[in-house]
């Protein structure tokens, strides 16, 4: 912030030098005046710039008698059509069968999970799943679709 104080007052100073300059030429005269001379940088007291950012500093080693986290466990993939879907959790509760589509409802213990199948050749594929009550981030909950697994028919 000193700097660009310093540098506005030696703008300042030289605007002003040229303006006498200029308007000295008028009168005829085309030197400075002795007292009119340019500051260097140097006599305002300048300090070295420290660098902006840092590296950061290495990471420490982990130490040997440290546990590590236990992995989260893997679910399975989720169904993608009619067969793998009734396959995974038995029989629908309910099943709605438009032209080429068909819903079906899954019960759970505290929520209901619709699957939204579309007919692709002759199969059904899932284009489509959100629960009820729904999740707060994606359309279906998984805690509501994990809880499936205790479905009737489901498999083991």
């Amino acid at each position: 912030m000193r700097l660009r104080h310093v540098l506005a007052r030696q703008k300042a100073f030289v605007v002003a030098a040229v303006s006498i300059l200029l308007l000295s030429g008028c009168a005829g005269t085309a030197s400075l005046p002795p007292r009119l001379t340019l500051p260097s940088l140097s006599s305002f007291g300048t300090r070295p710039v420290s660098p902006v950012m840092e590296p950061p500093a290495p990471m420490p080693a982990i130490p040997t008698g440290v546990a590590m986290i236990a992995p989260v466990p893997v679910m399975a993939p989720p169904p993608v059509d009619g067969a793998s879907l009734q396959a995974r959790y038995g029989r629908p509760d309910f099943v709605r069968r438009d032209a080429d589509t068909e819903l079906w409802r899954y019960d759970g213990s505290d929520c209901a999970v619709f699957f939204f199948l579309y007919r692709d050749g002759g199969a059904l594929k899932i284009r489509y799943s959100e629960s009820m009550p729904r999740g707060m981030t994606m359309p279906a909950d998984p805690k509501c679709v994990e809880s499936l697994n205790a479905h009737p028919g489901a498999m083991s």
